[in-house]
């Protein structure tokens, strides 16, 4: 009977560890749902910063202005509303 019950409990063993794997899996999944949308959501603020930084430092003569192209005349602004 010992040998037996070796064999027994050895496959339970073994069943109990599929198990625990599988849990481990499914956990493992979740957590990667998670990362991505963690990093979507940074990139998404990291986007944010960068776009209120290049307009806060906008037409203080900063190397950034160098690259911006000039910007094009207003029209029927107040200058060209004059009655004659």
């Amino acid at each position: 009977m010992g040998m037996t019950k070796d064999v027994v409990d050895g496959l339970r063993a073994a069943l109990l560890l599929t198990e625990r794997v599988g849990a481990i899996a499914d956990q493992v999944k979740a957590v990667a749902v998670d990362m991505r949308d963690i990093d979507r959501r940074l990139i998404r603020v990291e986007t944010t910063l960068e776009v209120l930084r290049r307009g806060a430092f906008a037409g203080r003569g900063g190397a950034d202005d160098a690259k911006r192209p000039a910007a094009p005349p207003r029209l029927g602004g107040p200058d060209t509303d004059s009655e004659e």
